[in-house]
């Protein structure tokens, strides 16, 4: 295979010097099986392994040389988003646009991007910037940001900015910097106040919308996806795949024993989405099976002793395996599905049939506000349903508010897992809220609109959010996070202490806020319906 035929991808230099623990970009690579490149560059700073030739850089300049040598076909990054921000901005500057997509969150090094200013002359508003002279080595960044905040001011490019700061204080204090901060120890024994009282500019306000000022990490990203051949997709597929299952430690232990027929309904709550049972030819003519189940690594010891409690024979287990993210819930799958024969097919493959998907969704929450009523309608004591309905409205609606708080989070935090979850618990919490008080999903929709079926007004709210997807407030997807979680309170608030009609009305709003939330953060819902198990 020549050259031409194989897969770029751009790595930091100095990031794969040192052993480097598993959450590195050297202990990364290495556990997602590129070990010859994790084990450095040398002097042509170009290895070559598979279907991929690494290449390092070693800052936003040789970054940006990178990006403008290959304007014209795609690319693997894995760099800081504050290097890739800088080098992007530059190549823009040449007339090259790069079309910067992110593919992988792998989280590493996350810190954020900051002005740091003398104590001595602290900044309250964006005007307290005005005139200032700021130092920074992200100098393309930094000007970016300043007129995104509606500040104009000097900007000096340089290393150690923050020193620059302390050099020229004493004779000038309105100085600054724009810095990366972690701990911020360093800014503040410096006696530098790190500038919070204000809100950054988002990614998308600054023209860089993979950027995020408040979390600056080191991820995968691609450059000119849309005019990828379709080999290039599928090695940058693989790229994704390898680094998303390596960043994701999730290991389980396969128990294979036997049980006998009569028994196997024991077992029928255990596995990752049940047992696999195989019947067995016994030597005595007993009617026994075969039974494989996968744990977490970290409950096999209890599993165990569950197993054996429950009747299990001849336990045998295997060595600790990783599961491989889901298809459905993969960030890679979704931007580089499978199966495309064609830029047309690989459009529709990663969008499925948008209304079958909406049907779906709204039968769904048809379904779980059904199973809600059979467990009221049934009375059982041992049910968490009932249990919770028996504490009426006030419990009812203030787990919908904890629930909506703790998915807030989880977005802001971009833990797309921890997301899906949380918004099952969500949804859950709202019909459960609504049915504390006796209140319907088609009382909500009759509210919303002239359509009294929730199914069909349901399908016409997640059709509205499509045009969603990019279309975020001022404070991006964090701030839209926030204001679900404070909707959240008002709906609480209505349903306890307002009549029906203001109750209902702030259900929808509700409602149509956390699915506008989940499509703007690009959580699928199909996920979401597969982790509420109610």
């Amino acid at each position: 295979m020549n050259s031409a035929e194989k897969q770029y991808v751009i790595l930091p230099k100095n990031a794969l010097e040192g052993s480097g623990p598993r959450n590195s970009v050297r202990g990364l690579l290495l556990a997602a099986g590129y070990d010859k490149v994790a084990n450095g560059f040398d002097r042509r700073d170009q290895i070559e392994q598979g279907d991929f030739i690494f290449r390092g850089v070693k800052g936003a300049d040789a970054l940006s040389t990178q990006l403008e040598l290959f304007q014209q076909q795609s690319l693997g990054i894995l760099v800081g988003s504050d290097v890739l921000a800088e080098a992007d901005i530059a190549t823009m500057s040449l007339g090259v646009q790069s079309d910067i997509q992110k593919l992988v969150s792998l989280n590493i090094g996350e810190c954020r991007m900051r002005f740091l200013v003398p104590n001595e002359s602290r900044v309250e508003t964006e005007a307290d910037l005005d005139g200032r002279l700021i130092f920074s080595k992200y100098a393309g960044l930094a000007e970016r940001s300043l007129a995104g905040l509606g500040v104009r001011t000097p900007v000096r490019q340089t290393e150690g900015a923050d020193t620059r700061v302390n050099d020229w204080r004493t004779q000038e204090p309105r100085v600054g910097a724009f810095e990366i901060v972690g701990s911020g120890d360093t800014a503040r024994q410096n006696d530098l106040q790190i500038v919070e009282t204000f809100t950054y500019p988002t990614g998308s306000m600054l023209d860089l919308p993979y950027l995020d000022l408040d979390r600056i990490t080191t991820d995968l990203y691609a450059s000119n996806i849309k005019n990828a051949s379709r080999r290039s997709r599928d090695m940058l597929r693989e790229m994704g795949l390898a680094l998303e299952s390596a960043r994701t430690v999730n290991r389980f232990v396969t128990f294979v024993f036997n049980a006998r027929n009569s028994e196997l309904s024991r077992f029928a709550n255990l596995g990752m989405k049940g047992p696999t049972i195989s019947p067995l030819l016994t030597r005595d003519g007993e009617e026994w099976s075969s039974v494989t189940i996968s744990v977490p690594e970290k409950s096999q010891n209890a599993v165990r002793a569950d197993l054996m409690s429950r009747g299990a024979r001849d336990l045998l287990t295997s060595s600790p395996l990783n599961a491989e993210p889901d298809p459905d819930t993969s960030n890679v799958v979704r931007i580089l599905p499978f199966n495309s024969d064609s830029k047309t097919a690989e459009a529709s493959s990663a969008i499925p049939d948008a209304e079958q998907k909406r049907g779906e969704v709204a039968d769904w929450l048809v379904s779980l506000a059904s199973k809600i009523d059979e467990r009221a309608s049934g009375g059982s004591q041992t049910s968490s349903t009932v249990k919770a309905l028996g504490q009426g409205p006030d419990f009812c609606a203030g787990r919908f508010v904890s629930e909506a708080g703790e998915l807030s989070r989880a977005i802001r935090k971009e833990t797309q897992k921890d997301a899906i979850d949380e918004a099952g618990q969500c949804f859950y919490w709202f019909v459960v809220a609504l049915k504390s008080k006796g209140y319907s999903l088609d009382e909500v929709a009759a509210v919303l609109s002239d359509e009294t079926a929730f199914k069909e007004r349901l399908v016409a709210i997640l059709a509205s959010t499509e045009a969603k997807r990019t279309l975020v407030g001022s404070g991006g997807i964090g701030a839209e996070a926030v204001d679900f979680a404070d909707d959240s309170i008002t709906f609480s608030t209505a349903l306890r202490k307002s009549g029906k009609d203001v109750a209902l009305a702030a259900a929808g709003s509700s409602l149509t806020k956390l699915l506008s939330l989940l499509k703007i953060s690009n959580i699928d819902l199909t996920a979401v319906m597969e982790a509420e198990r109610g």
